[in-house]
């Protein structure tokens, strides 16, 4: 007997090439373009879709191996960016997250078809490359850097455990001894049992580790990591290349021309499991510190991984934040009457897809279309 999620796992990819091909049917019967135009026309309150994208990445010139178990989910390939970014400034409004802020605070107006560009955690490639496509399609967007990460030289913890995994072999972790001194006994018990035969397996491996990991103090995670790479031999020297992050100088030129700097902690831990003085400090001293180095004020903040709770919210507030954006994929009402709980939607390099994996405009204008239209009811 095949069981209800079976069935809805064998109907998924006919629901994909569905939906494809409605994608093309109107966009290219110019059906897409002619729903834009009467969307605003309905009484509803208007809204805006919040995107958030990590990276930006022109796979020609960064050393990613496209067999890595991660290639496809690393960041958004520069020309679709580029592609992205042209639908965008050609069928929308796109505006900043302070406007939206302030017509959400004040009962502004916001406009029709409107759309927010966000980047979390600061990575280089949002300079080199992103930041000179917003520039030449004149959108502004808000970059929500990890503050004592910024200019640090420092690689996340959670890039670091990508390449250990993806160096590994099937039994790297077998035998090996884990101090419990560094490694809590959810982690140890994980890393004894992983299966890493497959690209497969290793992606389940990253996954279920980063899910125990983001428990711990993000320090905690970088020494267990630094030490699981000591013992298994995996050498980390080209990892600069790879995962680098912003300058405080390529900041403030960005900032020069219209790109808005917000604070996602100082160290990105999930806040739902840090205490009462440890949360302040994250979303206080974050704030301090990015203000001492562009020397303006910040007033946008969004929650590491999306995660917050009540405590960390009334945090948010008392620091002097207007707006605190989370990461809610499958929930595209963006505005639910609360400035401190703003949802976003994911951007990465699997959603917009053509059938033959390519990136796909139609699929990324029906996509909008829908978001705008369920953030209206």
């Amino acid at each position: 007997m095949v069981t209800s999620k079976r069935r809805w796992r064998f109907l998924r990819p006919l629901r994909k090439i569905s939906l494809y091909i409605v994608s093309v049917f109107l966009y290219y019967t110019g059906l897409l373009k002619l729903l834009l135009l009467i969307l605003p026309r309905l009484k509803t309150n208007r809204k805006a879709v919040i995107l958030y994208y990590h990276r930006v990445i022109d796979f020609s010139k960064v050393p990613f191996s496209r067999s890595s178990f991660y290639f496809e989910e690393i960041g958004v390939p520069v020309e679709d960016f580029e592609r992205q970014m042209r639908y965008l400034a050609k069928n929308h409004n796109v505006i900043s997250l302070e406007e939206l802020a302030r017509a959400l605070n004040d009962g502004g107006r916001i406009p029709p078809n409107a759309v927010v560009i966000t980047f979390d955690d600061g990575y280089e490639d949002n300079y080199v490359y992103a930041y000179l496509i917003l520039h030449r399609y004149n959108i502004p967007a808000t970059i929500f850097v990890i503050a004592g990460y910024v200019g640090s030289g420092r690689i996340l913890w959670w890039d670091k455990l990508r390449e250990v995994i993806d160096r590994a072999n099937p039994e790297a972790f077998r035998n090996i001894d884990l101090p419990e001194g560094i490694y809590p006994q959810p982690i140890r018990q994980e890393l004894f049992r992983l299966k890493l035969s497959t690209q497969e397996d290793k992606k389940s491996a990253y996954r279920k580790l980063t899910s125990l990991m983001k428990n711990f103090d993000p320090e905690r995670c970088n020494l267990m990591v630094d030490d699981l790479a000591w013992r298994i031999g995996c050498r980390m020297e080209d990892l600069p290349s790879k995962y680098s992050l912003l300058s405080w100088g390529q900041v403030n030129e960005m900032m020069e021309d219209g790109i808005s700097i917000g604070s996602h902690t100082v160290t990105h831990p999930d806040l739902t499991v840090c205490p009462y003085e440890r949360l302040k400090e994250e979303i206080k001293a974050s704030k301090r510190l990015i203000e001492e180095k562009i020397g303006e004020p910040v007033n946008l903040l969004a929650y590491p991984s999306g995660q917050f709770n009540d405590l960390a919210k009334q945090i948010t507030i008392k620091s002097g934040y207007i707006i605190a954006c989370s990461a809610e994929d499958t929930l595209p009402d963006t505005y639910n009457g609360d400035l401190f709980e703003l949802r976003r939607i994911g951007v990465d390099n699997l959603r917009f897809k053509n059938l033959l994996g390519g990136f796909s405009k139609a699929m990324f204008g029906l996509k909008l279309l829908y978001w705008s239209l369920v953030s209206m009811l």
